[in-house]
């Protein structure tokens, strides 16, 4: 038997969980029933998961002058519990004023109360974070994941952080609350996370990992991080999606930096045709469709050329018509056969993307295709 002896938003009450069976116990009887309860034999309640709530009845008959409050404080647990699917021995105090300031709206209450639990137990605190976002309960604000980032970049390290958010179950608390925690440590301490990021060949999270090409990407610090990529071993197997998403965005931001990093590589690296094609599609057939047609056919490896060229020619072909039909006049695409399927994929890629092209500015933004 599991006995949650704390008072529950205000009441005089407890909740006593047995097997499947939730009691909420009220008024000055509390102490009696505990001891009753305590005597029962578990396997009495196995048998039954519904929810039965205790509203104790004065001698007149009239019953506490708590009974609305008790019969709001039941109805709640038993929504939990029954329709939400959720485990009866989940429910505790922390939990229960959590939702209900959640309900209520008062960020700063949430904030508050997070701050308190972190202080008081870390691990406590992430399991409440856990519980809040798994059972997909509806808040009219957001979960405090900064809060806790900024608990844990004040009072643990880097590595101390990922250790404490990889022990979490919820994917979504760990996106969230990792985003920020890994963006604070890059800004902290670059090179440690790098390393870190090194020896773990284990970890591979495209959120945390869009989010921190996203804010290093665009500032000096893109070439670091993309040749720190570049130089992880051969044998790790995020090299080349992870270089790909960075270059990604680094084609966005700065584009003209791209050919600087090609031009240290050389010619016939995988690593170099990973930035010639990426810089090619992502950058320069946007803006100037034979240029990045130059680029294109300079990939060696001839599977990512062709991908490469067809690529190109789709946005060319959609951004710049005429001079795609200049460019095409004396295009090599090899025999009639060969060029017939190279114009039809770049047709095609061309109708897909001018109807899944973004029509408001911040749609643009490039969107991580890593895993």
């Amino acid at each position: 038997m599991m006995l949650i002896d704390k008072k529950l938003l205000g009441l005089g009450a407890a909740i006593v969980v047995v097997g499947g069976l939730v009691v909420l116990l009220v008024g000055s009887e509390v102490e009696r029933e505990q001891a009753e309860l305590t005597s029962l034999d578990e396997k009495e309640f196995s048998s039954h998961p519904e929810v039965f709530v205790h509203v104790h009845k004065k001698e007149n008959g009239h019953t506490s002058g708590n009974h609305i409050q008790d019969n709001t404080l039941s109805e709640r647990i038993n929504n939990l519990v029954e329709l939400h699917g959720i485990d009866p021995g989940l429910i505790d105090d922390d939990y229960l004023r959590m939702i209900e300031a959640f309900e209520a709206g008062d960020e700063k209450e949430v904030d508050r109360m997070m701050m308190e639990l972190l202080e008081k137990d870390i691990f406590q605190a992430l399991r409440t974070m856990e519980k809040l976002e798994s059972h997909n309960l509806e808040y009219n604000i957001e979960l405090p994941y900064q809060v806790v980032a900024e608990h844990l970049q004040q009072y643990y390290t880097g590595p101390e952080r990922m250790e404490l958010l990889s022990s979490m179950d919820t994917s979504g608390s760990i996106q969230e609350t990792g985003r920020y925690v890994f963006n604070d440590w890059a800004e902290e301490n670059r090179g440690e996370l790098l390393a870190w990021v090194r020896d773990n060949p284990s970890f591979n999270n495209s959120t945390l990992l869009y989010h921190f090409y996203k804010q290093e990407m665009a500032g000096d610090s893109a070439y670091e991080v993309v040749d720190y990529i570049k130089n992880l071993p051969e044998d790790d197997a995020r090299r080349n999606q992870m270089l790909t998403n960075a270059l990604s965005h680094w084609a966005v931001v700065k584009p003209e930096d791209i050919p600087q990093f090609y031009h240290t590589l050389e010619p016939g690296d995988a690593r170099a045709d990973n930035a010639l094609e990426v810089y090619a599609v992502e950058y320069a057939s946007k803006n100037d469709g034979f240029v990045a047609m130059e680029w294109a056919n300079k990939v060696v490896d001839e599977s990512r050329r062709t991908n490469a060229v067809i690529s190109v020619g789709a946005t060319f072909m959609l951004n710049d018509k005429e001079g795609f039909e200049d460019w095409l006049e004396s295009a090599d695409l090899g025999d009639l056969e060969q060029r017939e399927q190279l114009l039809n994929e770049m047709s095609r890629r061309s109708d897909h993307l001018r109807q899944n092209t973004p029509t408001r500015p911040e749609d643009f933004e490039w969107q991580d295709g890593g895993s």
